[in-house]
């Protein structure tokens, strides 16, 4: 049984597929359960949420401390544009004559 390969270009990753002969399309593989001890090492490494905790929490913390940058910069940072904008609303009132 020989086994042909392919190469398909997925965006900037290559992925080598081996293709199976028509022959050995159809067989199926069979594995034994796995051990106590390869048990024991999957669950080792999936139970280890410490550190993923704090990596979300140092996430979080980051994040919200960009958008509460962006806010005030919005709120209290007035532009060249919004202040000559103000000016000529101020003038254009002053010129207005008032009417009782």
């Amino acid at each position: 049984m020989t086994a042909s390969t392919a190469t398909i270009p997925v965006e900037t990753i290559t992925v080598e597929a081996k293709l199976l002969d028509n022959e050995a399309a159809g067989v199926t593989v069979v594995q034994s359960p796995p051990s106590s001890e390869q048990v024991r090492a999957t669950e080792a490494v999936f139970a280890q949420e410490r550190e993923s905790n704090a990596a979300l929490g140092l996430l979080g913390i980051w994040t919200s401390t960009v958008l509460l940058h962006d806010l005030a910069l919005e709120h209290f940072w007035t532009s060249r544009e919004d202040e000559d904008e103000e000016a000529r609303r101020r003038k254009a009132k002053e010129l207005l004559p008032e009417t009782d």
